[in-house]
């Protein structure tokens, strides 16, 4: 990777405090992820360097991780903006865990909880979504936001965002009960362990590197980033000016309604599907990146292309919804039959069912195309109307895979599977 990047040992409080500035999570960037498990973690830590607050000494300080930040496109000289292409969760967490100290605080010590919220949290002086100092990505944007501007939200099942910030409201209450802390100092000892004995690597890169060879290194120093990680950054890093309406309009949504692991698979079925049969799962972003840039396009038309690509995927993730699903089909025969492959694990016939599934949603769309007249209850097709007296003959199969019929291009499987 031929970029020259800088790299120094922080705090959080050196890192976020100052002139108003924000932290972007990219489009490409996983939704935050962290569960108790990590966040006690994390609360174990930050209580062990309360002790040491007050104390001078610099050699316990807890080492947090790394923090990786390049130069956003919409930088200004008045506002800096930085990518955060690593270190997104950390970053997260710190901030939920301090609007969870502010808001534990603003009844009793108003002041204080404004200073933590302007310090830390937001730009006093920005409207809109320049006023929040981390922007995250637009799946966890607003309960991120709800929670920093301290507007009571609605609760979503599974939304780790809301889920994190509960949890450091409950264990601050817990600390306070333990270590019977009533003055505002002890509840502020544990701001000062987050802000000043994390300490963080952060490396920043410099204009005109590549952020997305950057992001990509990342998996080749020991992060787990899946194949569907990769491909989704090298996909938005290709949108420079569709990619927040593509990722509200195709991309949230499908998103929301796979698992990661799922997303992956319905991303290598795609490829199987186009023509790309012997490509392995673990092969998928290599294989998908090496397509598009075959096509040797640029500029809209390239832009075009990846749109294309994801409006398709989020159209077949509602029949793979129903290949894993069974239960979200409405066709009661159909539906049986789903289940009895998902009770065999008939994983090698997905390709085929999703090919099957595709044609019958064609086949109903040209149904309901204007002009065509529904055909009357009853009415019966002109090839079936046969007199009784002269039966239709059979035909006799001729050799070949699957019955004689013609293999069409790019679905080869086929015809390994039925030798």
């Amino acid at each position: 990777m031929d970029t020259a990047m800088r790299a120094e040992e922080t705090h959080f409080a050196d890192l976020v405090q100052g002139r108003a500035q924000q932290f972007q999570v990219p489009l490409y960037q996983r939704t935050y992820s962290w569960t108790e498990k990590q966040l006690a973690k994390l609360w174990i830590d930050i209580l062990e360097q309360v002790e040491l607050v007050g104390t001078d000494s610099t050699v316990s300080t807890h080492f947090l991780g790394s923090v990786v930040l390049a130069p956003s496109p919409l930088n200004e000289a008045t506002f800096p903006r930085w990518l955060v292409v690593d270190g997104q969760q950390r970053l997260t967490t710190l901030s939920l865990a301090l609007a969870a100290i502010r808001d534990h605080i603003s009844e009793t010590h108003p002041d204080e909880a404004e200073r933590i919220d302007e310090e830390y949290l937001i730009n006093k002086r920005k409207k809109g979504g320049d006023h929040l100092r981390l922007l995250p990505t637009q799946a966890d944007r607003p309960q991120y936001a709800a929670h920093v501007h301290g507007v009571q939200s609605e609760q979503v099942s599974g939304d780790r965002v809301a889920a994190a910030y509960r949890f450091f409201r409950r264990k601050l209450v817990e600390f306070v009960e333990a270590d019977d802390a009533t003055a505002p100092q002890d509840v502020l000892r544990v701001e000062q362990a987050i802000t000043s004995r994390l300490t963080l690597v952060s490396v920043t890169a410099e204009h005109g590197d590549n952020v997305h060879r950057i992001f990509e290194s990342l998996n080749n120093t020991g992060l787990k980033l899946s194949q569907a990680d990769l491909l989704r950054n090298y996909l938005f890093m290709r949108l420079p000016t569709r990619g927040e309406q593509v990722y509200e309009t195709h991309w949230l949504p499908l998103q929301n309604s796979l698992s990661n692991d799922e997303l992956e698979q319905l991303m290598w079925l795609q490829l199987v599907l186009d023509g790309d049969d012997r490509v392995r799962r673990q092969d998928l972003h290599t294989a998908q990146q090496h397509r598009f840039e075959s096509q040797a396009a640029s500029g809209a038309q390239a832009e075009a292309e990846i749109e294309a690509y994801i409006k398709e995927l989020h159209r077949r993730s509602a029949h793979f919804r129903k290949v894993i699903r069974p239960d979200e089909e409405t066709d009661p025969l159909i539906r049986g039959c789903l289940k009895r492959l998902q009770d065999w694990q008939a994983v090698v016939t997905y390709p085929a069912l999703m090919l099957v599934l595709d044609r019958r949603e064609h086949r109903e769309e040209r149904r309901t195309e204007p002009g065509l007249a529904p055909r009357p209850p009853g009415a019966r097709r002109a090839s079936a109307r046969r007199p009784r007296h002269h039966p239709p003959q059979a035909t006799p199969l001729r050799p070949g895979p699957v019955q004689g019929r013609r293999i069409p291009p790019g679905h080869a499987w086929l015809r390994r599977r039925h030798r």
